[in-house]
Protein backbone atom coordinates (compact mmCIF):
# COMPACT_ATOMS: atom_id res chain seq x y z
CA UNK A 1 0.00 0.00 0.00
CA UNK A 2 2.62 2.19 0.81
CA UNK A 3 4.32 1.86 -2.22
CA UNK A 4 1.55 3.09 -4.41
CA UNK A 5 1.10 6.06 -2.24
CA UNK A 6 4.26 7.01 -3.05
CA UNK A 7 3.74 6.35 -6.62
CA UNK A 8 0.81 8.43 -6.49
CA UNK A 9 2.94 10.96 -4.98
CA UNK A 10 5.62 11.05 -7.57
CA UNK A 11 2.90 11.16 -10.37
CA UNK A 12 1.73 14.11 -9.23
CA UNK A 13 4.64 15.86 -8.67
CA UNK A 14 6.03 15.26 -11.63
CA UNK A 15 2.91 16.44 -13.34
CA UNK A 16 3.46 19.79 -11.59
CA UNK A 17 6.92 20.13 -12.50
CA UNK A 18 5.73 19.64 -15.81
CA UNK A 19 3.03 21.95 -15.55
CA UNK A 20 5.15 24.60 -14.55
CA UNK A 21 7.87 24.14 -17.22
CA UNK A 22 4.70 24.17 -19.43
CA UNK A 23 3.36 27.24 -18.21
CA UNK A 24 6.89 29.05 -18.04
CA UNK A 25 8.04 28.14 -21.53
CA UNK A 26 9.19 30.85 -24.29
CA UNK A 27 6.12 29.87 -26.14
CA UNK A 28 3.81 30.22 -23.42
CA UNK A 29 5.34 33.72 -22.33
CA UNK A 30 4.58 34.46 -25.76
CA UNK A 31 0.98 33.63 -25.79
CA UNK A 32 0.14 35.52 -22.99
CA UNK A 33 2.17 38.83 -24.11
CA UNK A 34 0.50 38.94 -27.19
CA UNK A 35 -3.16 38.10 -25.13
CA UNK A 36 -2.12 41.36 -23.62
CA UNK A 37 -1.11 43.21 -26.66
CA UNK A 38 -4.13 42.83 -28.55
CA UNK A 39 -6.82 45.03 -29.54
CA UNK A 40 -9.24 42.69 -29.50
CA UNK A 41 -9.06 41.19 -26.10
CA UNK A 42 -8.84 44.44 -24.94
CA UNK A 43 -12.14 45.45 -26.49
CA UNK A 44 -14.14 42.79 -25.83
CA UNK A 45 -12.12 42.31 -21.94
CA UNK A 46 -11.29 45.57 -21.26
CA UNK A 47 -7.65 46.44 -19.88
CA UNK A 48 -5.76 42.88 -19.34
CA UNK A 49 -5.57 42.24 -15.09
CA UNK A 50 -4.52 39.09 -15.17
CA UNK A 51 -3.90 35.92 -17.16
CA UNK A 52 -3.87 32.41 -15.71
CA UNK A 53 -0.37 31.40 -14.59
CA UNK A 54 -0.72 27.70 -15.67
CA UNK A 55 -2.66 27.28 -19.00
CA UNK A 56 -5.66 25.16 -18.21
CA UNK A 57 -4.12 22.80 -20.92
CA UNK A 58 -1.45 22.76 -23.45
CA UNK A 59 0.72 20.92 -25.78
CA UNK A 60 4.16 21.22 -27.20
CA UNK A 61 6.16 19.31 -30.14
CA UNK A 62 8.05 19.99 -32.68
CA UNK A 63 7.65 18.79 -36.73
CA UNK A 64 11.14 18.34 -39.14
CA UNK A 65 10.53 21.62 -40.11
CA UNK A 66 8.80 23.91 -36.91
CA UNK A 67 7.96 23.93 -33.21
CA UNK A 68 4.02 24.17 -32.14
CA UNK A 69 2.45 25.07 -28.84
CA UNK A 70 -1.24 25.38 -27.83
CA UNK A 71 -2.25 26.14 -25.37
CA UNK A 72 -6.13 27.26 -22.70
CA UNK A 73 -5.24 29.96 -20.36
CA UNK A 74 -7.66 31.86 -18.41
CA UNK A 75 -7.91 35.76 -18.85
CA UNK A 76 -9.19 38.46 -17.13
CA UNK A 77 -10.35 41.77 -18.15
CA UNK A 78 -11.76 45.28 -16.41
CA UNK A 79 -14.97 43.91 -18.32
CA UNK A 80 -14.69 40.63 -17.45
CA UNK A 81 -13.06 37.01 -17.94
CA UNK A 82 -12.50 34.36 -20.58
CA UNK A 83 -10.36 31.19 -21.72
CA UNK A 84 -7.90 32.17 -24.45
CA UNK A 85 -7.20 29.11 -27.17
CA UNK A 86 -3.78 29.82 -28.99
CA UNK A 87 -2.41 27.99 -31.00
CA UNK A 88 1.60 28.99 -31.93
CA UNK A 89 4.12 28.00 -34.45
CA UNK A 90 7.98 28.65 -34.19
CA UNK A 91 10.00 29.01 -37.67
CA UNK A 92 13.13 30.60 -38.55
CA UNK A 93 13.81 31.33 -34.81
CA UNK A 94 10.15 33.06 -34.23
CA UNK A 95 7.08 32.78 -32.62
CA UNK A 96 3.90 33.47 -34.47
CA UNK A 97 0.20 33.43 -33.32
CA UNK A 98 -1.43 30.50 -36.17
CA UNK A 99 -4.95 31.13 -34.26
CA UNK A 100 -6.67 32.40 -31.42
CA UNK A 101 -9.85 32.09 -29.92
CA UNK A 102 -11.47 34.09 -27.04
CA UNK A 103 -14.12 31.66 -25.80
CA UNK A 104 -15.52 30.65 -29.04
CA UNK A 105 -14.76 34.32 -30.95
CA UNK A 106 -12.02 33.70 -33.70
CA UNK A 107 -9.11 36.44 -33.07
CA UNK A 108 -7.48 38.01 -36.22
CA UNK A 109 -3.75 37.30 -35.94
CA UNK A 110 -2.73 40.51 -36.39
CA UNK A 111 -0.36 42.07 -34.01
Amino acid sequence: MRKWILLIVGVVIISLVMGVIGARSEAYRYATEWVKRSLEVRQMLGEITDVGFFPKHYSVGSTSSYEYARFAFSVTGTKGKATVYIQLQKDSGNWRVVSAKLNETELSKLE
